[in-house]
């Protein structure tokens, strides 16, 4: 059998220095091909055969290159600057069409795909955000760079491109502005954290026992998917969770611990700013008041329907929104305090289609006539 083409691309987000990454490089044995400064890291770029940048990482990449007697060869992004690069004759052309030859990072995956590599890696492509060699970059907005991303996906596909760490690629094929990223950066953000809305189709998992009835829709959910106060450790390691939702302040800051500990990419959100984790848990959206309870008192369940309601999903599947189970109840009984602020929070969100809250093993509307 062949042996697969595989290529690792390496950029320069701050994301690329986490340890796990740092790993992945360090174990990586195919070839590896790098970003602007990047090969000044050579001596951690092990199969480093490739390199790519705008004039001036080139144009110091080939007397750095001669002094070090390194074999990696030099790629100019914009065949323009060739004529002020000191010996132009070692740098190598690029077969991707002027149009397309954007950032160095989306521009070498276009020639990884060009030259039929089977799987192309990237890593450090963090779209925008904080930079290893570039001061200051953070502060820019480089929705730019989504919009060049986009457009690989749709003129060449990024089915054989895999992103290491946060998947990007959800983020570029979803219809979300593209300033999502830098509306948080630009603020001082962490816009890695995964959690952004990717689709219009959403899946919600209560803490009820009838989510053992769907454990089918559960495992082979593909769109955005959250879970309600502790259900992250149930399904750790079995479904990938976008988000934990809890009204408990105390859940939030518990689900932030284990994220970190076994280096997670949800992000949680909970119904008031969590001291010492501003940064690390967010706040529910604004919200009306049920019979004059504030936010803060309402139910997990309500507060998280009216939160994919704010951020317009279009259909929200819900799965375990019963109460649990005991001798006095019927196993799919549902809180009368919760049912009561669904209906004010149906009414006040104005939904005009009653299939945008689907109750999955339930009618349609089910909870208006309870």
């Amino acid at each position: 059998m062949k042996e697969k083409k595989r290529v690792l691309i390496i950029g320069n987000g701050v994301s690329r220095l986490e340890l796990k990454h740092r790993d992945f490089i360090k174990d990586w044995t195919n070839e590896i091909w790098v970003c602007n400064r990047g090969y000044l890291e050579h001596k951690d770029f092990q199969n480093l055969t490739r390199m790519i940048g705008d004039f001036d990482p080139c144009n110091k990449a080939v007397t750095y290159k001669e002094c070090h007697n390194l074999n990696f060869d030099i790629y100019l992004r914009y065949e323009g600057w060739r004529h002020k690069i000191c010996q132009s004759k070692q740098v190598k052309q690029l077969d991707v069409p002027d149009e397309y030859r954007a950032d160095s990072g989306s521009t070498f995956v276009i020639q990884a795909i060009l030259e039929k590599y089977d799987e192309i890696y990237v890593i450090g492509m963090d779209l925008g955000g904080a930079d290893i060699y570039v001061t200051g970059l953070h502060k820019e907005d480089k929705s730019d760079w989504v919009d060049w991303w986009r457009r690989v996906a749709r003129d060449f596909s990024l089915d054989k491109v895999t992103f290491v760490g946060m998947d990007h690629k959800k983020f570029i094929l979803s219809d979300n502005p593209r300033d999502s990223y830098a509306k948080m950066y630009l603020e001082g953000k962490d816009h890695l954290g995964g959690g952004f809305k990717c689709s219009d189709n959403l899946l919600i998992i209560g803490n009820g026992e009838s989510r053992f009835l769907h454990a089918d829709i559960i495992h082979n959910w593909k769109d955005d998917l959250w879970v309600c106060d502790k259900l992250y450790l149930q399904y750790y390691g079995e479904i990938i969770i976008d988000r934990v939702m809890t009204s408990h302040t105390g859940i939030a800051i518990l689900s932030y611990l284990f994220k970190q500990k076994n280096e997670l990419n949800y992000q949680i959100y909970t119904n008031k700013f969590v001291k010492n984790y501003n940064k690390e848990v967010h706040c529910f959206s604004d919200t009306s008041t049920a019979r004059n309870v504030p936010k803060n008192k309402w139910c997990t369940y309500s507060i998280v329907i009216n939160q994919a309601l704010v951020e317009g999903y279009k259909k929200i599947n819900i799965i375990g929104f019963d109460s649990l189970s005991d001798e006095a109840k019927p196993k799919k009984a549902y809180d009368k305090k919760f049912i009561a602020e669904y209906k004010i929070i149906y009414k006040e969100q104005k939904i005009e289609d009653i299939k945008t809250l689907n109750f999955i093993g339930e009618p349609q509307g089910f909870l208006h006539i309870i």
